[in-house]
């Protein structure tokens, strides 16, 4: 089974994809390198690239409730945009939805275009084309 992908090549830029499916314990170890890189206390923007994913489990989500809720200050201070890049017009207009619904507590977008998607994170954090 393939990993969650967490590329932090292009920091302050995370680029974050995802296979077809995963297990419980790829999305933990997720949550813990996204924490890990709050605790840098430097500014960072996500590109949270859903096209293959599947929706995320309710033990998924909940665990990354718990994850912004323990790190509330950080997620706060420090994630400054997530883009999340959706593949059909149903699956942006759920995951819109769903944003909200229950908005994280950072800025979040959902866009069917990458190219769109990457320009706004980049304006969050006041950073040119790359």
């Amino acid at each position: 089974m393939a990993e969650i992908s967490l590329d932090v090549s292009r920091w302050p830029l995370i680029m974050v994809s995802y296979p077809k499916s995963f297990r419980d314990a790829d999305w933990v170890h997720l949550l813990d390198r996204i924490v890990a890189l709050m605790q840098r206390e430097e500014d960072f923007g996500m590109i949270n690239d859903v096209r293959d994913a599947p929706v995320p489990t309710a033990l998924q989500r909940s665990l990354i409730v718990e994850m912004y809720e323990a790190h509330i200050k950080l997620v706060q201070r420090h994630w400054k945009g997530t883009a999340i890049i959706g593949n059909s017009r149903v699956v942006v207009g759920v995951l819109t939805a769903l944003n909200w619904l229950m908005p994280p507590p950072h800025p979040a977008k959902v866009f069917s275009d990458f190219e769109e998607g990457e320009a706004w994170v980049r304006a969050r954090l006041g950073i040119g084309h790359g």
